[in-house]
């Protein structure tokens, strides 16, 4: 559903209400997204908290409002640290690689820099930090005593 809801809203502001309807019915109507959002899948969860850092970080990036575009990268870092939780670093990385290449492609440094704002990586440390620093000083799983 999020990441349903994440494409009809990108496609809302870049087109229009009637191309949003058609691009949610169509992502809702595909047989591996519908069949995935049944159950409780870590891979539709990763796949929907990519989604949105996706459409957060492209829209911040579009955005000509200085306050919205920050809105937007903090929620985009915040989704990311989300992503790491529910299923490791492609929850960072693969968002990194696609809104990054794009940027890059069309020669938009200065957004690849704002997107890389220290506030965006607080929001990133504040989503999933704690928890990652956790699990590394006292793992989960331990060995049996001899």
């Amino acid at each position: 559903l999020m990441m349903v809801m994440a494409a009809g809203w990108h496609v809302r502001r870049r087109v229009g209400p009637a191309a949003s309807r058609w691009a949610m019915a169509l992502l809702s109507l595909q047989p591996l997204t519908f069949v995935g959002g049944q159950y409780a899948n870590l891979d539709m969860l990763v796949a929907g908290c990519i989604t949105l850092t996706i459409v957060l970080w492209s829209e911040s990036a579009l955005s000509e409002s200085p306050r919205e575009r920050f809105g937007l990268m903090l929620g985009g870092w915040a989704a990311a640290g989300l992503g790491i939780l529910a299923k490791g670093l492609i929850g960072l990385v693969l968002p990194m690689a696609v809104v990054g290449l794009w940027l890059l492609s069309a020669w938009q440094w200065r957004a690849i820099l704002r997107l890389l704002h220290p506030a965006g990586l607080l929001a990133f440390v504040a989503a999933c930090g704690s928890i990652v620093f956790m699990l590394a000083h006292k793992p989960v799983i331990t060995r049996p005593e001899p």
